[in-house]
């Protein structure tokens, strides 16, 4: 028979960083394909600067949350050409995702309150938990079992519950 080694070193390493095998939290993993699809897009070399297009986007988006201005030709009823300036406004949907990117989404407040904003309420259940534990420890017959049996669909009793008269009580609905 061979040596059996302990328990700890045949696991060794298993919940180590990068160890595939580990179960648990895998960090953020990507749900859709389109998910996948966009990071992979996003990750290609773009032809113009040699970076990742990852980098043009957040260029746009830095653009678009802080404004910018380009010249435009145009021509006029005269048939003379006019370079105009344009500005673009600061976008307020931009500046969003740039700090949600950076310092993460703002906390949501949450307020509770009560009916006509006044405190909560509390309501004490003892009783009604007494009264649930008494109906749960008296047996219920059944009106359709046959024998008037408490069982399921073999008509067959069930067994006394402790507590338990052995005289059955057929009761309804709680009330």
């Amino acid at each position: 028979m061979g040596k059996m080694m302990p328990a700890r070193k045949a696991h060794a390493g298993l919940f180590r960083p990068g160890n595939d095998a580990a179960v648990g939290n895998r960090g953020r993993m990507h749900s859709t394909a389109m998910s996948q699809v966009l990071t992979s897009i996003l990750n290609e070399l773009d032809k113009e600067t040699n970076k990742a297009k990852m980098y043009k986007l957040c260029g746009k988006l830095y653009d678009l949350a802080v404004g910018y201005s380009f010249k435009k030709k145009e021509i006029t009823a005269d048939g003379i050409e006019v370079i105009k300036e344009v500005v673009v406004q600061p976008d307020i949907n931009a500046i969003r995702e740039v700090f949600d990117r950076v310092e993460g989404k703002a906390r949501q407040q949450v307020t509770v309150t009560g009916a006509d904003d006044g405190p909560v309420q509390f309501e004490d259940v003892t009783a009604a938990r007494e009264k649930l534990g008494k109906l749960l420890e008296l047996k219920v017959v059944s009106p359709q079992s046959p024998g008037g049996g408490t069982g399921g669909a073999t008509g067959d009793p069930l067994p006394e519950q402790p507590g338990t008269t052995s005289d059955m009580v057929t009761r309804s609905a709680p009330e």
